[in-house]
């Protein structure tokens, strides 16, 4: 009893720092790590995974917009935030509201936004870091049914917000399954029901494709 650790060293109670601490820690991190916007998050998203290579003019008559990433980044943030083409022109002036609407119209697809959103789950699989992804994010733009499906296959949980989501299919497990409270959702239309004899079918092609963007 009453004898010092073995170390020799007492035991002091932690000292909190002061408010003069705090506003050093604040004024540091605020000097390394500087308030950065949505359309500048949009445009090193951009620059890293280009994504934008994968959108472009459904026709090769029609003319290709002056500096694409910009441009698409811009299209890309405007209907994102729910803004819109009109409203995105009264606070950006270096942007018409015609600009960002034709492009949207003209050069995406459903196809190319599904390639888009494959290679940013490309580049989020890259990430070399400790900290491993486990889910994802995401606006209307960033879902369709080939990243749904990719990102199940690489146990990444993929959460979209889908504006209208009322017009879209929801598939029941079987023909016959139904749910207590919230039937209606779903497709009364049995040829909807999941094909599971069909992804049995194609389920080494599925692997194959899953396998291809961490390798």
């Amino acid at each position: 009893m009453g004898r010092r650790p073995v170390t020799g060293t007492g035991l002091r109670r932690a000292r909190c720092p002061g408010p003069r601490a705090a506003h050093s820690l604040e004024a540091e991190l605020d000097q390394r790590l500087p308030v950065r916007g949505i359309p500048e998050h949009l445009a090193r998203a951009a620059h890293w995974t280009g994504w934008w290579h994968r959108l472009g003019p459904l026709s090769g008559s029609d003319p290709k917009p002056k500096e694409p990433p910009a441009r698409y980044v811009v299209t890309a943030f405007t209907y994102a935030s729910g803004l819109g083409a009109t409203q995105a022109a009264r606070h950006m002036s270096t942007v018409s509201a015609h600009e960002p609407a034709a492009i949207a119209k003209r050069h995406r697809t459903p196809k190319n936004l599904a390639r888009a959103g494959a290679d940013l789950i490309d580049s989020l699989l890259q990430n070399p870091s400790a900290a491993q992804l486990e889910q994802v994010h995401t606006d209307t733009q960033g879902q369709s049914f080939p990243v749904f499906g990719l990102a199940h296959l690489l146990g990444i949980d993929l959460l979209p917000r889908i504006r209208n989501f009322q017009d879209l299919t929801f598939h029941r497990p079987a023909p016959e399954t139904r749910y207590r409270h919230i039937d209606q959702l779903f497709s009364t239309d049995t040829r909807t029901a999941i094909d599971w004899d069909l992804i049995h079918v194609h389920w080494p092609d599925l692997t194959q494709v899953a396998a291809t963007p961490a390798g």
